[in-house]
Parts: C-alpha cells; sequence; structure tokens
C-alpha cells in the first residue's frame, strides 16, 4: 500500500497553519483532518461539516483523497464581502 502526502490548512487571520501528513492510501478529508489535529484548533469551526474543501472546492468529510491534496478548513465570513468591497471602494475614493 502506497502513501500519500497531503497538506492540511487552517487559514487564519494574519497566518496560516499548515501541516504536512502522510496518509495510507484511501484515506479521507475526515481522517486528514483527526490526523493533523488542526481540527481541534480553537479558531477551526466547531462543526466541520461544510467548512472543509480540497483545493478549494467545497467537499464531505467523506471524501477520499489523492496524492498532493490540499485539504482546506475554512472559517465563517466575519464581514459580508459586499459591505467590504464598499468599504475599500469608499476609502479609496477619499484617498
Amino acid at each position: 500500500m502506497s502513501e500519500l502526502q497531503i497538506l492540511v490548512v487552517l487559514a487564519l487571520p494574519g497566518e496560516a497553519v499548515k501541516q504536512t501528513l502522510s496518509m495510507p492510501e484511501g484515506s479521507c478529508v475526515a481522517d486528514a483532518l483527526r490526523a493533523s489535529g488542526l481540527d481541534q484548533h480553537p479558531l477551526a469551526p466547531t462543526n466541520l461539516d461544510g467548512s472543509v474543501g480540497v483545493w478549494n472546492q467545497h467537499c464531505e468529510l467523506s471524501q477520499v483523497l489523492n496524492d498532493g491534496d490540499r485539504v482546506e478548513i475554512y472559517r465563517p465570513l466575519t464581514v459580508d464581502p459586499m459591505v467590504a468591497r464598499r468599504r475599500r471602494a469608499a476609502h479609496k475614493a477619499k484617498g
């Protein structure tokens, strides 16, 4: 049985916590999250169902991983993207 090289990432304000793992073939997203320990990080969402993805594509926790996959944990948005865009545009217009 071969090993998969997986990167698990949790993006935090101002930094990204990354964990590189060697996982057995047939491992799923949930396995990688448990192995990385990032699912227990204090700033990680408490319910990861719907808050994870592989290479910027939302996925189920049961999705089987491929060698070189990047598993990402998504945090809830703190500001609506449209509100943030309007604020940036208003700030740019003033300056």
